[in-house]
């Protein structure tokens, strides 16, 4: 929740279906665990950081998705564009990854969209 709230990322709007898991070994199992879902918040991802963000890119959803790790923190790090982490300084451990699998909204574009 502090990561959605310190983004500005909608949790579930409307009949949207949320996931809320820890980040399987297997990225195809992720893949449809996305698939099935409209957001998906994805816990416990150390060392599997970089298998995660190569998925989300292959899938073309990267922009739409937002990463936080040590949130509320001193050392908290907040990436709302994901073509910029770099998986090995951003630290898996004490991360949180939300997944949204299609456009957001124009409303939760900002005023403009």
């Amino acid at each position: 929740m502090a990561l959605a709230a310190a983004s500005g990322f909608a949790l579930g709007e409307g009949k949207e279906r949320l996931l809320i898991l820890p980040c399987p070994t297997q990225m195809s199992e992720l893949r449809l665990m996305i698939e099935a879902h409209d957001i998906v918040v994805l816990m416990k991802i150390g060392q599997r950081l970089p298998s995660v963000l190569t998925l989300l890119c292959e899938l073309g959803i990267a922009e739409w998705c937002v990463f936080g790790s040590h949130v509320g923190m001193a050392d908290a790090i907040l990436c709302t564009d994901l073509s910029t982490l770099d998986p090995v300084q951003s630290r898996g451990y004490l991360s949180t990854l939300l997944i949204r699998k299609s456009r957001p909204d124009k409303r939760h574009l900002g005023a403009e969209g």
